[in-house]
């Protein structure tokens, strides 16, 4: 199964046009990419017209969207269907937490392009879920392990049984036991 793209846009706030517009061209450039469908979710419909989301996108673009007379869907918290987002590429416009939660129950989408509606309210979901930040470059997570903690997970891989998903009541206890071991470590 393939991980979904997440990619949050930073904006200096709800009226960020450049990075509205930037967001936008992120998502059609994926969207065209990998031949999906792009969606806009906002939080109410009336926000496709007048705002900044209109300005970047241009007025003309918004109003055709707005009407379902574009290739481009349109979500709003209250219509979102999880349904219609599966394998889809999704512009999350002045996207805040209650917005994101519900995109995160969605299953199967492609790609989730976020652009907050203040500076800092997704740094919860770009921890949570790893989210890249455009414009910084993608940090790599390195671990190391001391000699102890790798002998244990070698030890812990050899004396369970790895053929099937599930785990016998016996495996269950020996990893149970290493991981208490490794942590008293």
């Amino acid at each position: 199964m393939n991980s979904i793209i997440r990619i949050v846009v930073p904006a200096k706030d709800d009226l960020d046009v450049d990075a509205i517009r930037q967001g936008w061209e992120i998502a059609k450039a994926i969207s065209v990419k990998y031949e999906k469908q792009l969606l806009i979710l906002i939080p109410e419909k009336r926000q496709m017209r007048g705002t900044s989301l209109a300005s970047a996108i241009g007025p003309d673009c918004a109003s055709d969207i707005e009407k379902g007379k574009s290739s481009v869907g349109l979500q709003t918290l209250r219509t979102l269907n999880r349904t219609q987002c599966v394998d889809k590429v999704l512009f999350a416009v002045y996207a805040e937490d209650t917005m994101m939660d519900k995109v995160d129950s969605i299953n199967g989408m492609f790609a989730v392009i976020a652009l907050p509606a203040q500076k800092n309210d997704l740094s919860h979901w770009v921890t949570t879920w790893n989210a890249h930040i455009w414009g910084e470059e993608k940090k790599k997570h390195v671990f190391s392990f001391d000699a102890v903690t790798v002998v244990a997970l070698e030890m812990l891989t050899d004396g369970i049984n790895l053929s099937h998903a599930l785990l016998n009541t016996r495996d269950k206890e020996h990893v149970k036991n290493t991981i208490n071991i490794l942590l008293h470590h």
